[in-house]
């Protein structure tokens, strides 16, 4: 199994950070994508969860609720995810700010490919 992912890895040329993305997001974390509702419905990657950044202490309990311990967080650049990410982790939600949501979009297509190939 270790090398299936070595070379899994090699053949889509990211890292460890990437790695652990896929592999958080493969054992069942939620995707938060911060930015406003009107940024979102304008384009957003498939099978994230909106949480405006304006009102994020409101949905701290409902992301808690979702059952995962890890968030991943993006936003429109990562500015506001890193704010998000640390608000998170205030509260006991392990998160990782993964920049723009065209990167959170990366990261569910490559765990999905990942899932594919087992």
């Amino acid at each position: 199994m270790v090398a299936r992912k070595k070379t899994f890895w090699n053949r889509y040329g990211i890292g460890t950070k990437e790695q652990k993305v896929v592999d958080l997001i493969q054992e069942g974390a939620c995707v938060i994508d911060v930015r406003e509702y009107l940024e979102f419905k304008r384009g957003h990657a498939a099978g994230t969860i909106n949480v405006p950044m304006s009102d994020i202490i409101s949905y701290i309990g409902q992301v808690r609720d979702m059952g995962s311990k890890f968030a991943i967080v993006c936003c429109h650049d990562g500015s506001r995810a890193r704010i998000a990410t640390e608000i998170f982790n205030d509260f006991g939600i392990f998160s990782i700010n993964v920049g723009s949501w065209q990167n959170a979009s990366r990261f569910l297509d490559l765990a999905k490919k990942d899932n594919l190939e087992i």
